[in-house]
């Protein structure tokens, strides 16, 4: 009878062990915060999303899969292309996800939560974010202020120089031009009708 129940126990034992544990499925924590993951983080690049990469997308146009152009902060502010590919935010929450036309500042291996882990983190510079737990807004002045440091003065496209010269004077100019061209002609035809006689 001993042995019947042992065998019975051991059986029950293996089956819990192969069936998944309704912990992991349910494992929906919060994204990792930006403004605790920054200060430690291996990389920060700020930009916009400019393109969808080939993935799964959500049904209102975010996806895990993504090109982000801008600048890495702490690379001397250097400009950078990145290929984000389902970037988890940590171990029990969700991809990070865009859409092109967000900007967009990501953390990657920084440290948040007790106990400290290693996680990627995502915050929202310009559009709507995603209404998950834990996604913050911010702004690049903010950004560098958690590094202690001075946001970069962004390149803005050049506006032409006006030609040299103020307008008045041009005008003057063309005047005396036009000016000359008349009294030339008017002595040509003065000459030439002196001529015929």
């Amino acid at each position: 009878m001993r042995r019947r129940v042992a065998a019975i126990v051991c059986l029950l034992s293996g089956l819990v062990l192969l069936v998944p544990s309704t912990a992991r499925g349910e494992c929906d924590g919060p994204f990792a915060s930006f403004q605790n993951a920054a200060p430690t983080a291996r990389r920060i690049v700020i930009g916009q999303v400019v393109a969808s990469l080939p993935g799964p997308p959500e049904s209102d146009g975010r996806t895990s899969r993504f090109t982000l152009q801008g600048w890495s902060v702490l690379d001397s502010d250097q400009p950078t292309v990145v290929d984000v590919r389902d970037l988890i935010s940590q171990p029990c929450a969700g991809y990070i996800m865009a859409r092109p036309g967000d900007r967009i500042a990501i953390a990657f291996e920084g440290h948040d939560f007790t106990p400290r882990i290693v996680v990627n983190a995502v915050a929202w510079v310009e559009g709507a974010p995603p209404p998950f737990d834990g996604i913050e807004s911010t702004n690049v002045g903010a950004i560098y202020a958690l590094l202690g440091r001075v946001p970069p003065v962004l390149a803005t496209p050049a506006t032409p120089e006006p030609p040299a010269g103020n307008p008045s004077s041009d005008g003057r100019i063309w005047l005396a031009v036009a000016l000359l061209a008349a009294v030339v002609f008017l002595g040509t035809v003065a000459w030439r009708r002196r001529a015929r006689r």
